[in-house]
């Protein structure tokens, strides 16, 4: 009974001393409060104070709280007091850095808000503007286009009743004519591509391949060089070798390439002073000395190649190449006069087929040729 006494006195006095500590720390937190609170007062309320006289007050008032002197400058106090948080910086509070974070990231949130929400606005009333103008404009103009099909259709059906039987009348007459021209220069086209085929043995364009594949022999990436140029450099282009059996069966002839490099790039032909493009590749000169004709390219895909080059080490220009389609396309009219006087052309002018004579530069002949292709295997 006694013990059980003796513990009761003991316990109720550790309450006492409990609610006196704690009464006691709230007295303390309470005094550092208004000690912080006042101090801000003071700044807040002192227009002449600079930035000294404030550190001095808040070192004043963090001696009297027992915190750690302050350290910072006047921006940092002007900053607390921006944000509401004097009374965290006087106390020393260790959560002041991540409570103005927040704030700060709250403000700059709220600032792009507000931003984006004046910008949707300016935009919404500018679309608005747009539309409302755009519509003013289109009825304007359906009222105009409705007066002026009205007029037309008004001129139309009188000029309509006298034109009909003139126009049928030209048309017939044009019609008739444009067949008969049409129905000539057919003829003279299929004549003189069997011409070429047979002089030119086309249709057996490689006697020794079963399947008549294109045999290249070589290809060389070069750049021609140009005296005339301040830098020095000059037109690239692609040289092909073919043998020259394929190389005289097309000589002087238009010829229309397409070569595609490893990266399956389609490399075309840019035009020169030289004349030479993909319609005019390989002359009868170069088929007597190296059997190849030069195929101009672009400085762009020039340079490119070169990189692949380099990047792939590629040692021979010709395993930069996947595969090159050639088709013959005509006969031209370049230099065909000359060559006519070289047993070579004999027959093979397009003058030599009226009405041939009075077309185009160059007599298009495609759909009579076959495409011939080489593959880098």
């Amino acid at each position: 009974m006694k013990v059980t006494k003796k513990l009761f006195v003991l316990f109720s006095l550790f309450l006492l001393i409990s609610l006196i500590l704690i009464l006691s720390k709230l007295a303390v937190d309470q005094e550092k409060q208004n000690v912080a609170i006042v101090t801000c007062n003071i700044m807040a309320e002192s227009r002449n104070m600079d930035a000294a006289m404030k550190i001095r007050e808040i070192n004043a008032a963090r001696e009297k709280i027992n915190e750690a002197p302050y350290l910072l400058g006047g921006k940092e106090i002007q900053e607390s007091f921006q944000y509401g948080l004097c009374t965290n910086l006087v106390l020393n509070d260790p959560e002041y850095q991540n409570t103005l974070f927040q704030l700060k990231e709250l403000e700059r949130i709220a600032r792009l808000k507000a931003q984006e929400e004046a910008r949707i606005k300016r935009e919404k009333d500018a679309e608005e503007a747009r539309i409302a103008k755009e519509k003013e404009e289109k009825a304007r103009i359906a009222l105009e286009k409705a007066v002026e099909e009205d007029r037309i259709k008004r001129e139309k059906a009188r000029e309509e009743a006298r034109a009909i039987e003139r126009e049928e009348a030209r048309i017939a007459r044009e019609k008739a004519v444009e067949e008969a021209r049409i129905k000539r220069e057919e003829a003279a086209k299929k004549k003189y591509a069997t011409a070429i085929m047979e002089k030119r043995y086309i249709d057996s364009f490689d006697p020794l391949d079963l399947y008549s594949k294109l045999k290249i022999q070589n290809i060389v990436l070069e750049e021609e060089q140009a005296p005339y140029r301040i830098d020095g450099g000059g037109t690239p282009f692609i040289d092909i070798t073919l043998n020259r059996i394929q190389c005289h069966k097309i000589s002087d002839l238009n010829v229309e390439l397409k070569i595609y490099t490893i990266n399956g790039d389609l490399i075309e032909p840019v035009s020169t002073n030289y004349s030479l493009n993909k319609y005019h590749v390989f002359p009868e000169e170069g088929c007597k000395n190296n059997y190849h004709g030069r195929f101009y390219v672009s400085e762009s895909d020039y340079i490119k190649l070169k990189d692949t080059k380099v990047e792939d080490g590629i040692e021979k220009d010709i395993d930069l190449f996947s595969e090159i389609s050639l088709k013959v396309t005509g006969g031209s009219y370049f230099h065909c006069a000359e060559m006519k006087r070289k047993s070579s052309m004999i027959g093979l002018c397009p003058q030599d087929y009226p009405p041939l004579k009075n077309g185009e530069p160059w007599v298009n002949l495609s759909s009579y040729f076959k495409e011939y292709k080489w593959i880098n295997e």
